[in-house]
Formats: C-alpha cells, structure tokens, sequence
C-alpha cells in the first residue's frame, strides 16, 4: 500500500563468512501484487540471477510478521487482563514478545505493529509471507519454528 518499498539481496558464503550484494539496493513500487514475488524481486536487483541459483534462501523484511498474543485476543472478542503494565513497553496489545526482548537486550524501545501506524506494513508483510507460504514452500519464522526446508522468511 505504501509509494515505496526497499528492496536488497545479498548472498553469503559460509565458508569464507564473506557477504556480497546482487546488483545495488534500491527503492521500488509494487505496481502489480501478483509479481511480488521473491523471484520478481531478485530479478529486479539483477535480471541474470535465479533464486534457483541458491542452496538456501531467506527473506528478511523490515516490518512485524505478527501482532501480540494479548491484541489477537481482545479482536476476537476472548477475555483478556484490564491490568495497567508498569511501562508501555509491557502492554500486552501493544508489543510481542519480540519487542520486549528488543528492549531489555538493548535498551530500545520498537515501534509497536498495532499502535505506532505499522499495521499497514506489518499486514503487508504477513500476507506476503503467507502467500509465500502456501505457493512457494517458505518457512514463517518465528511462527512456525521449523527449520526443515531451504526457503525462509524472517
């Protein structure tokens, strides 16, 4: 839904630990959904590169792929606490789990996928992996923990 969306890919070799760009990273458009694929994407960094080319493949993108437990809840309309938290980062509608060990591990705060104007970003990004999923056989993590496959989404 957004003007824009960055876009980069790189592959890594395990034995050297060495990391190196496909073509140049670079901001886009999604004008047509059903071409966003992680393919299209490759393509568009360097037309001469398959995602077939590689043993093991992991999208990484930039938004949530998920809204906490406790907001789930209370938009099904299942009984949840009425307890004030101590600090907002502690609201268990506003932030993960994720973002909590975020912040005790680092000292920062995350923006929150339901209450900081993410949720147009985080939707995107978990119909997208979804839909990656189901056609094309990628993993979801942390969702589903599996760690069978070659294909992944982070």
């Amino acid at each position: 839904m957004g003007t824009k969306q960055g876009i980069a890919a790189c592959t890594f070799d395990t034995l050297t630990k060495e990391l190196q760009w496909i073509g140049q990273p670079k901001n886009t458009k999604i004008y047509d959904h059903t071409l966003w694929t992680p393919q299209n994407i490759i393509h568009q960094l360097d037309p001469s590169v398959s995602i077939e080319d590689f043993e093991i493949t992991v999208l990484g993108i930039d938004a949530s792929l998920g809204f906490p437990l406790a907001y789930k809840k209370l938009v099904n309309n299942e009984r949840t606490s009425v307890e004030k938290p101590s600090k907002e980062i502690f609201n268990p509608y506003a932030y993960r789990e994720t973002e909590r060990h975020v912040y005790e591990r680092f000292g920062k705060k995350p923006l929150s996928a339901p209450f900081d104007k993410l949720g147009n970003n985080a939707t995107l990004a978990m119909s997208y992996a979804m839909n990656w999923y189901h056609e094309q056989s990628f993993v979801i993590h942390p969702q589903q923990r599996s760690t069978k496959g070659n294909k992944f989404v982070i």
